[in-house]
């Protein structure tokens, strides 16, 4: 679209309002608070959430358990760390809060 045609179709006295307007619109005291009364934003998240692991390194044979961890994608594009022993594919358990690893899945 050629910027002289928009340019000619803003009215800068309607961007002036809609900035003023904007300024002020987040206020929970403002002239704006009976809508956001309206709207409450109030949800529960679960602690943990079960995922698959759909990216790491492959698995290292031997080591069931250790101290070390390596990176994961998870199904939902977290990133987390996992033990050496978990593999693509498995599902695991991880806390919601910061995507930590708990365990493995047991379903």
């Amino acid at each position: 679209m050629d910027s002289n045609m928009i340019a000619a179709n803003v009215s800068p006295e309607e961007i002036a309002r809609f900035d003023s307007l904007a300024a002020r619109w987040w206020d929970p005291d403002g002239e704006s608070r009976p809508l956001h009364d309206l709207n409450p934003v109030a949800i529960t998240l679960p602690q943990r959430a079960t995922l698959e692991v759909v990216e790491t390194e492959p698995v290292t044979k031997g080591q069931t358990a250790s101290s070390s961890y390596k990176p994961a994608i998870l199904s939902n594009g977290v990133r987390t760390n996992v033990p050496p022993h978990i593999g693509t594919g498995t599902r695991i358990v991880v806390m919601t809060e910061d995507g930590s690893y708990v365990e493995r899945a047991k379903d």
